[in-house]
């Protein structure tokens, strides 16, 4: 490798590392995944995230003291472990905390319906009564997505749902927070002017 090439990546990395440092563990690892799946690059990465990122010394002198990044396993919470940490409370918060599962602790960014069935099984959780209609539920509250030929996959809005649980106000302010604005019809703001 060039030393060009080499200097355009470590100051690509220095970029990343100043804008993740600020940010908490969990919420580094999840915005790293995210930006895997983004680039597709989910299956030529090995499934490992940054640890905390450190300030005390820049990316440049690490590169000139030739020294490593420390990486680390991410933390292995069994679905059980996770569950019990998020306490869902109706099958969709449920079928979201699956989704999020499955794409952060297990790689599987894209899943069907059987995929949540087993999993919930697998967590110890009570029977979804009707998984296919709480997916669809999910997926009509935004908190998961079509990803092609028949499979779902958890949306921004979903990931920032369940990373708020298991306190429910701030997951819902969160999906009013990322929600599209609406706009008004003209039938409502002649009514409006009223």
């Amino acid at each position: 490798m060039s030393n060009e090439s080499q200097a355009v990546e470590v100051e690509a990395l220095q970029a990343v590392l100043n804008a993740l440092s600020p940010l908490p563990p969990e919420t580094q690892r999840r915005l790293l995944s995210s930006a895997a799946v983004f680039l597709n690059l989910g299956s030529e990465i090995s499934p490992v995230h940054v640890g905390p990122i450190a300030n005390s010394a820049t990316v440049q002198d690490q590169a000139t003291a030739n020294q490593r990044f420390e990486f680390q396993g991410r933390n292995d919470l069994s679905p059980k472990q996770f569950m019990a940490e998020k306490n869902p409370r109706t099958d969709v918060d449920r079928v979201a905390c699956l989704a999020y599962y499955l794409t952060h602790y297990r790689d599987q960014a894209h899943f069907k319906t059987l995929d949540i069935t087993k999993l919930n099984r697998e967590a110890a959780q009570l029977a979804i009564s009707n998984s296919a209609r709480a997916v669809s539920n999910a997926s009509r509250r935004g908190l998961i997505a079509p990803a092609g030929k028949g499979s779902k996959q958890i949306t921004v809005i979903g990931e920032q749902y369940v990373s708020a649980l298991p306190d429910t106000d701030e997951a819902k302010q969160a999906i009013k927070s990322m929600a599209p604005k609406r706009r008004k019809s003209k039938s409502t703001k002649a009514a409006n002017k009223k």
